[in-house]
């Protein structure tokens, strides 16, 4: 079984903390970042199968999910 390559962008690195202990202990392969810029970056070279992006982050949020998406492979 293949497992499962998530990519958490947030600003808060509590968040980033908990999200990724969380994520780990199902066996999920996890990056996490701080900023949307650099997601933007790390999806050329290490595609997830699914993101979390927080909506409230700033100078890329959630909101421009759909550029990241555009950029993926």
């Amino acid at each position: 079984m293949q497992t499962l390559r998530v990519l958490v962008v947030d600003d808060n690195p509590h968040a980033l903390t908990i999200v990724r202990m969380v994520l780990q202990g199902v066996g999920a392969e996890v990056r996490d970042l701080t900023n949307g810029r650099t997601a933007l970056d790390i999806l050329g070279v290490w595609p997830a199968d699914v993101g979390i992006v927080s909506d409230e982050m700033r100078p890329m949020s959630g909101a421009n999910r759909p550029r990241m998406k555009a950029r993926a492979p």
